[in-house]
């Protein structure tokens, strides 16, 4: 703040080294007693502040803060700290404080207990417009990408940090301490209602999640958390050479970690760390066990390389091709409903005997106009590459509706190719979507569908929300479909074809998930051929 924006009423300005700019404010004793801040905002909104302070009582203190002169003030609480005089960048709390357009007068007077002030932080341009007034759940909401913390520009943050202090040397800038802190908090973020979760965007301040989109945020997986941990937190560096590299950066405090059975060159380690053998009944200090053996343990916990057994090279895995997803045709009615533009499906198509025409609701996925348009089913959603669980899917294909004995969904390669194997995945909400009575795979030979031969199920008979499996004697052909039986005429029969590739183009953040829709049944087939390529 400038002498213009901070007002210093029967309080005390003192000096001390590590408060900011060498001074603070103390000695706000009296009821007259007051320090006045001007910050300057945008527009109208409630925007966070953060303030820096020492409070050597014993218990928590607090002030009284004025907003433009607001006849109820708000009351900022102060956790107990060290010593008076003494501030460092964890003694902050953070208020949410109500801003006008333009200039904003923050009055802190005394309240109970006494407080010293460093500094404030507040910065509402940054911020600014950044949250929705209202938690939607829909696209609408998204997206500012300056203000809200994004977890992978989080895990990416820290993955620096953890290289800095593992492989650069030592400075006084940051410590493990640091890196600790914050991966903690990034652990607290990944959080909604008490469960694992992780979205697009959150409030850096509150911690709530501000992008959710429904059945689009779920799936937003760009959090490198995992990595954090293995890589960071317990410091296990890989090495291309027969060596184990172990830079922990845990908490000096830590009498015990255990990472237990972790693949590395193509063996197992277990690394334990107990301070004084009696967590894990394995003898004291550090210790790496090789595919079960103990091959090396020392008192201390710190940078070490360890010699590893040359690696084991596994055995080629099969590659699998999925010659049935089509990843051009995802977002291609989202395209048709921004812009009028039409489309013509390539190969591989989808094609159905029977589509259901009603519409599955609005989807929204900007906040610029918001373009929403109608999602509706369609066979070439069946193969957009696509396998999501989702109370509404918006790529699917289903026959709600369909007056048909059976039904089928199937896929045009376009040309010849080899196929013996087919996954479906089924979805039952256990009231009017059930699981179909039966399937049966068939493949065009010539101008004449017949079933594949030799079809073994697993399981025999068919089962919801899980994976059917069909393998089969090898055929040849250009199109292969399932038919469906419904499990009863009083049902609706739905199903969808997807497939487990990456779609073209995606961002990287975005892969893929297995999805199926809530409230309707989606049958998902996925073509192997022999040789090495899965087809889906």
């Amino acid at each position: 703040m400038t002498d213009e924006e901070l007002v210093v009423e029967f309080a005390n300005v003192r000096s001390a080294t590590s408060a900011s700019n060498g001074q603070y404010i103390g000695q706000i004793d009296f009821d007259d007693s007051s320090v006045t801040f001007t910050v300057q905002a945008p527009g109208a909104g409630t925007f966070p502040v953060s303030v820096n302070y020492a409070n050597a009582t014993g218990a928590t203190s607090t002030h009284n803060l004025t907003v433009n002169g607001a006849a109820t003030p708000i009351t900022v609480s102060y956790p107990r700290t060290g010593t008076w005089g003494s501030f460092s960048g964890s003694q902050a709390v953070t208020v949410q404080v109500p801003m006008q357009a333009g200039a904003n007068t923050l009055k802190f007077t005394r309240g109970t207990g006494y407080a010293e002030l460093d500094k404030i932080t507040a910065n509402p341009y940054f911020n600014y417009q950044a949250y929705p007034a209202t938690q939607n759940r829909d696209d609408t909401n998204c997206c500012h990408w300056n203000g809200p913390t994004w977890p992978f520009a989080t895990s990416t943050t820290l993955t620096g940090l953890a290289n800095l202090l593992q492989d650069y040397p030592a400075q006084n800038h940051v410590t493990k301490q640091t890196y600790n802190k914050l991966l903690s908090q990034f652990a607290t973020l990944q959080h909604k209602n008490g469960e694992p979760y992780v979205a697009e965007a959150a409030n850096g301040d509150t911690g709530e999640w501000v992008y959710d989109a429904q059945d689009f945020s779920e799936h937003y997986n760009h959090s490198s958390f995992n990595d954090l941990v293995l890589t960071g937190l317990l410091g296990v560096k890989p090495q291309s050479d027969n060596t184990l590299a172990l830079k922990p950066l845990v908490p000096d405090s830590w009498n015990y970690f255990a990472l237990q059975d972790m693949p590395y060159h193509g063996r197992t380690y277990t690394i334990l760390w107990d301070r004084d053998g009696t967590r894990y009944g394995q003898g004291s200090g550090l210790q790496v066990f090789q595919d079960g053996t103990r091959i090396h343990q020392s008192a201390g916990l710190g940078n070490t390389t360890i010699p590893v057994a040359a690696p084991v090279t596994p055995p080629a895995a099969t590659r699998m091709e999925n010659v049935a997803a089509n990843a051009w045709n995802a977002d291609q009615e989202w395209f048709k409903g921004w812009d009028n533009r039409t489309y013509t499906q390539t190969f591989p198509k989808a094609f159905a005997s029977y589509t259901n025409t009603g519409s599955n609701g609005k989807r929204c996925r900007s906040a610029d106009n918001p373009r929403c348009v109608e999602a509706r089913d369609a066979p070439l959603k069946a193969t957009d590459g696509f396998i999501r669980y989702d109370a509404m899917p918006d790529d699917r294909w289903t026959n709600a509706g369909s007056t048909n004995a059976t039904d089928h969904l199937g896929v045009d390669f376009g040309y010849q190719r080899s196929v013996d194997e087919v996954k479906i995945y089924t979805y039952d909400d256990g009231q009017n979507v059930r699981a179909p009575q039966s399937f049966d795979v068939q493949y065009l030979s010539g101008s004449t569908w017949q079933s594949v031969p030799g079809q073994v199920k697993t399981p025999a008979t068919p089962v919801a929300n899980k994976p059917n499996e069909v393998k089969f004697t090898t055929v040849v052909t250009s199109q292969l479909r399932v038919v469906f039986t419904p499990a009863g005429r009083q049902v609706r029969r739905c199903h969808r074809v997807g497939v487990l590739v990456p779609a073209a183009g995606r961002r990287a953040d975005r892969q893929p998930q297995q999805r199926l829709g809530a409230g309707r049944r989606r049958c998902v087939p996925r073509f192997r051929r022999r040789g090495g390529a899965a087809v889906g």
